[in-house]
């Protein structure tokens, strides 16, 4: 509540709405490196009528991550137990990563009733870009696992999985924004082992949010 003191002695108060909206995001260490106070879902609820769940886990990629340990947290994956809703992949390798909020975050997810929300947003692709994982899809992958191993399929599947699924949710696919590669290097001029660069990444998984028609915010260049 903020209250404003005329000169005139008048009150003039302000009441933020009640929570009004309920939004879950998914994403990567951007999402999922903070607690609860201190990452931008609690900035959105601070600032508007929504409640917003933080379902991010740092390291996550949209298609498979290289590392077993991180397989279940790649968000084609967490797609996949959030549409069976059955998450025995993710709590039986959850205690095998060291960090702070992957519990608190799978306990989050857990606990969601989508049908209950009227957001999701994705926000991820910088570690694909990282770990050189495949921007497209090759002739030579089967339909069966396309979602698994390359960026531009396993965006497309997280949104027709759960809209799908959930086809009163509004999707956001935002894209990952400018940073340094592991080695300080500018990622508008250093490309990964894959000779890619990162706004490719960003344009690819933009390109996915228009094809189906879905809401995106361009973070690399906004």
């Amino acid at each position: 509540r903020l209250i404003f003191l005329e000169a005139t002695n008048v009150i003039y108060t302000y009441v933020m709405p009640a929570k009004k909206y309920k939004c879950v995001c998914f994403g990567d260490s951007i999402t999922g490196m903070f607690d609860y106070g201190s990452d931008y879902c609690h900035l959105i609820e601070k600032n508007s009528p929504i409640e917003c769940i933080n379902v991010g886990f740092s390291g996550s990629t949209y298609a498979d991550h290289p590392s077993a340990h991180y397989v279940p947290f790649s968000i084609n994956r967490l797609i996949d137990s959030v549409v069976s809703e059955d998450f025995t992949y993710q709590d039986a390798h959850v205690d095998s990563i060291t960090s702070d909020f992957y519990s608190m975050h799978l306990a989050n997810l857990k606990s969601v009733n989508f049908t209950d929300v009227d957001f999701v947003t994705f926000l991820a692709g910088t570690n694909d870009w990282a770990f050189d994982i495949p921007l497209l899809s090759t002739d030579d992958q089967s339909s069966e696992n396309k979602q698994r191993t390359n960026v531009q399929d396993a965006v497309k599947y997280c949104i027709t999985e759960i809209l799908t699924k959930y086809p009163h949710l509004t999707v956001i696919v935002l894209s990952p924004y400018y940073r340094a590669n592991d080695f300080a290097s500018d990622s508008d001029t250093a490309p990964n082992n894959n000779g890619v660069y990162l706004y490719q990444v960003s344009d690819a998984i933009l390109e996915c949010a228009k094809e189906a028609r879905v809401a995106y915010g361009d973070l690399y260049y906004n």
